[in-house]
């Protein structure tokens, strides 16, 4: 009987490992619900996941068995036929991820451009990921993060779903490389952020004159060289708008030119 015949999987939870696998029994029923105890029925299993069913074996006994396998972390169900008329019941197997994978583990961070002021701050994610490249879904591994540069990172945090999170910020305007370990071994996978300079604050600006001393014969020139920097004395790397020079004196200060990369040029004679 289709109706009252069973599919069972043991063990239901099975690692996505494509080598660990579950057992899948069909054992066949009458009308009365009795268990038919001989062979001779074309049984064919199938599911709707990514897993793979071994050939169906008659055990002789009224029973047919098959072995499933995945590498896909997923719960499927495990359906049937007798000679192509679908069996009522079903079974479900999860399979679950396996152990985590420095060589599949990814390193995030988000945003990938943060200002450079000590207190924006971008998020470090480290996912978890098994062999197969499944994402881990539950915590207990020991995650810890580390960069170049003048960076500073938080504590990293479990979140109990498989990722791990930290916080990085900066004061200095450059790129760095956030790397990590997993249970002590070194992740493949790295993240970059760059850390760009904030506005233009004028009391970290500097002004500079070159050559120091020149003949005042209204014809000699000097270079004077604005330099835009931020609170944390980061150098602007664009331009900030109109920048304004004076001097004391009979001094004559020409146009100034906007370089576009933070600094400003003008000539300067006497």
């Amino acid at each position: 009987s289709t109706f009252h015949s069973t599919i069972t999987s043991s063990p239901s939870a099975v690692t996505a490992n494509g080598v660990s696998s579950s057992v899948i029994t069909v054992q066949a029923k009458d009308n009365q619900s009795n268990n038919l105890n001989s062979s001779g029925l074309t049984v064919t299993l199938n599911d709707n996941g990514s897993a793979v069913i071994g050939p169906v074996t008659d055990n002789g006994n009224g029973t047919y068995t098959a072995s499933i396998t995945s590498t896909v972390a997923e719960t499927i169900t495990v359906s049937g036929a007798f000679s192509a008329t679908a069996l009522t019941d079903t079974s479900e197997v999860s399979f679950i991820p396996g152990t985590a994978s420095t060589t599949n583990t990814l390193i995030t961070a988000s945003p990938s451009s943060v200002t450079a002021d000590g207190i924006s701050i971008s998020t470090i994610t480290v996912q978890t990921k098994d062999n197969q490249d499944n994402n881990l879904t539950a915590g207990g591994n020991t995650v810890a993060l580390s960069a170049n540069g003048d960076s500073m990172i938080s504590s990293v945090t479990d979140v109990g779903n498989g990722t791990y999170t930290a916080t990085v910020t900066n004061t200095s305007a450059e790129v760095i490389t956030v790397s990590g370990t997993l249970n002590g071994s070194s992740i493949a996978d790295t993240d970059i952020i760059t850390f760009i300079p904030g506005a233009a604050d004028a009391s970290q600006s500097t002004i500079s004159i070159t050559p120091s001393s020149t003949t005042a014969d209204g014809l000699s020139t000097a270079l004077i060289t604005g330099q835009v920097k931020d609170s944390q004395g980061n150098n602007l790397s664009a331009g900030v708008g109109a920048v304004v020079l004076s001097g004391d004196g009979h001094a004559v200060i020409g146009t100034i030119s906007d370089l576009g990369d933070g600094t400003y040029t003008t000539s300067l004679t006497n």
